[in-house]
């Protein structure tokens, strides 16, 4: 059975977009962006709501990628997106859009071959957590302070405890933390 996983980039003192809605400090290092090649490797599915799914798309162009570049975009795009969303008109034609019953659609995505789903976004992401749809959560801390921004978890509305599986030095900047549902 697929897990659903959660990675965020996040600054040290707990933002994933700055004051203005950016996140442009969480541009990966190469290191950092060849664990993400890896990691897409093992991802069957990718779970976004519309604005995640949105800024992703550019992995759909060709945008004089360099050789990593073009790594990554070749394994992401072999991979279904489905976007929750209920404003979007439209996805593009191997992705699917899904308005309603979110946990009767992951859960049923749940059963396909593979390791694990990725969801991406923030928002989408607090929808899931709600619905106790995230089975492994991983938080990149970037050496950073933002003082303001965009918190990680703004909507969460109770206490989620957590266990940690791992941790993990990426290149000589990032800190990877690993946890499941405790």
């Amino acid at each position: 059975m697929r897990k659903v996983i959660y990675g965020l980039n996040i600054s040290l003192d707990g933002f994933y977009q700055d004051i203005n809605g950016e996140i442009g400090f969480t541009v990966p290092e190469k290191e950092v962006f060849r664990h993400f090649i890896e990691l897409e490797k093992e991802v069957e599915v990718h779970l976004y709501g519309r604005k995640m799914y949105e800024t992703m798309s550019y992995w759909k162009t060709d945008q004089n990628f360099d050789q990593a570049e073009r790594e990554y975009a070749k394994f992401w795009n072999e991979k279904p997106n489905v976007v929750f969303s209920r404003t979007l008109k439209s996805v593009a034609p191997n992705d699917r859009l899904v308005r309603d019953n979110i946990a009767e659609e992951v859960n049923e995505l749940r059963k396909g071959p593979g390791k694990y789903m990725a969801v991406g976004g923030g928002e989408i992401a607090s929808t899931f957590i709600k619905l106790g749809l995230i089975d492994e959560y991983r938080f990149y801390f970037r050496p950073v302070l933002l003082g303001k921004g965009k918190p990680m978890f703004q909507s969460l509305t109770k206490h989620l405890a957590l266990k940690l599986m791992d941790t993990k030095v990426i290149g000589s900047r990032v800190v990877l933390l690993r946890y499941e549902n405790a």
